[in-house]
């Protein structure tokens, strides 16, 4: 399997410069879609659900007041 973390070093370090409010608008995104992804995988969503957690941590993180 091909190592994707080079590949996907641009974009993670363009979300880095982004601002908590258009990140927070973005994990919202990606969390919606990533819990549409789980159901229609009938294999194995475990992967899905491990990101929602790691999403929800990220959320309690920014959320926090």
């Amino acid at each position: 399997m091909p190592d994707r973390s080079a590949e996907r070093a641009a974009t993670l370090r363009a979300l880095d410069d982004v601002n908590d409010a258009t990140w927070l608008c973005l994990l919202r995104a990606m969390q919606g879609v990533n819990l549409v992804l789980a159901e229609t995988v009938i294999d194995d969503p475990s992967p899905n659900m491990r990101l929602d957690a790691l999403i929800d941590a990220e959320l309690a993180r920014l959320t926090q007041t």
